[in-house]
């Protein structure tokens, strides 16, 4: 039976581990991986991915030092990933099961503002942060045709589970957000690894 190339367009839901998870809420989004046989009658092949996910909004109120005022500052930003790498997969009835291992890298980028009120005055801030890593991805994926065309093309639903780890990539702690003066915001930027396992669901196609 001849090895088809799969194109899958999944939703993406994530959970942060270690020391991420202390200053990030999960994040969820959408992945799109394309598998390529290295030969149309091998299970051996190349999966690449490319996925984005979003933290969800994060928002604090506090106090600003030696004032009598308060500083409500929120963040948010998006953690993304695209690589490449072996894969191998096998049938099982009509199910076919696959594995990948992929390197490639992260970035993220955050978007932080803060405002305060003090009778009339009005200050705010904003700040924008990005920064990336190389990353690797271990991949299991399980894809169940639901359609069968002409030519040997398909349809079917495609699930999964991943872990994505990697080195150090910048990561703000909201709770360190200060509103320094008029259009000035300070940040701790603790570095963290970008450790995230997620759950995949959704639509590809065969050709």
């Amino acid at each position: 039976m001849a090895t088809p190339i799969r194109f899958g367009v999944t939703w993406t839901g994530g959970t942060p581990h270690g020391d991420l998870a202390t200053i990030s809420e999960p994040p969820e989004g959408f992945t799109a991986q394309l598998s390529l046989p290295l030969a149309r009658n091998t299970a051996i092949g190349i999966r690449a991915e490319f996925s984005v996910l979003t933290f969800p909004e994060r928002a604090l109120l506090f106090s600003a030092e030696d004032e009598n005022r308060e500083v409500a500052v929120s963040a948010r930003g998006t953690i993304g990933f695209t690589g490449a790498g072996p894969r191998l997969e096998a049938q099982v009835g009509p199910a076919v099961i696959s594995g990948a291992l992929m390197a490639g890298f992260v970035r993220v980028i955050t978007d932080a503002s803060a405002r305060s009120e003090q009778g009339e005055e009005v200050q705010s801030a904003t700040i924008s942060l990005s920064d990336f890593a190389f990353a690797g991805k271990a991949a299991v994926d399980v894809y169940l045709p639901i359609y069968h065309g002409p030519y040997g093309t398909a349809v079917g639903f495609i699930a999964g589970a991943d872990w994505t780890t990697g080195g150090e990539v910048e990561f703000p702690d909201l709770r360190t957000f200060r509103l320094a003066s008029e259009s000035e915001l300070t940040l701790q930027l603790p570095k963290v690894a970008p450790n995230v396992s997620t759950l995949r669901l959704g639509i590809a196609v065969e050709l």
